[in-house]
């Protein structure tokens, strides 16, 4: 259970931020989990599957879901994925499944936050977005 299979080293460092993160109340990696984001490209449908869910503690308490992407090499697509997520979130959150944001970590910004000494997941999608 405390093993999470990570296909780079990003993934890797990203996952071991969260593990210390002290706002994040539990994580999983989106592998074999199949969770996908529908988005568009030339007007035909694709999936998007992030790359983690986390659920972190608000300072008031309550709780929100994230969907979190990590990314090395920026593709044309990225955007496109990117929207759809941050739509996806919008509108789950006007459910009763509670708040969710989206968060894009790409490398060289997620390596930067982490050599500043960010600590908590709210630090990072501060210095991220």
């Amino acid at each position: 259970l405390s093993k999470v299979p990570c296909h780079s080293d990003l993934e890797k460092n990203f996952a071991d931020f969260l593990d210390s993160a002290k706002d994040v109340i539990r994580y999983l990696k989106n592998e074999r989990f199949g969770f996908s984001v529908t988005y568009y490209e030339e007007h035909r449908p694709r999936q998007f599957y992030p790359d983690f869910i986390v659920a972190v503690r608000e300072k008031d308490g309550t709780e929100t879901m994230w969907l979190a992407e990590t990314k090395g090499e920026m593709r044309t697509n990225v955007e496109l994925k990117n929207l759809a997520a941050r739509l996806w979130c919008e509108k789950m959150s006007g459910t009763k499944y509670g708040r969710w944001r989206y968060l894009f970590a790409q490398q060289l910004k997620l390596e930067k936050a982490l050599k500043l000494g960010v600590s908590t997941f709210a630090e990072l999608a501060s210095f991220l977005n």
